[in-house]
């Protein structure tokens, strides 16, 4: 597991992104379009965006917004 803006930086070795909405309104450029994309997917690894009032909203903020699992 990698946590913050080295999911980003690693991005090919993560197979899923898990990403608090406050995290990705905040990026700019391409990544934000990549967060939010339709096929919920970045490379190979898929993305799992979470809103505010989901019960892992608050732990994944405590996180940095991102956390990327590698397996």
């Amino acid at each position: 597991v990698i946590y913050g803006y080295d999911v980003i930086s690693n991005i090919e070795k993560v197979k899923v992104v898990f990403v608090s909405w406050s995290f990705v309104k905040n990026l700019k450029n391409e990544w934000f379009k990549l967060l939010t994309n339709k096929e919920n997917k970045i490379k190979k690894a898929n993305i799992v965006v979470f809103s505010k009032g989901n019960k892992n909203y608050e732990e994944l903020k405590m996180y940095g917004g991102i956390i990327g699992v590698i397996y």
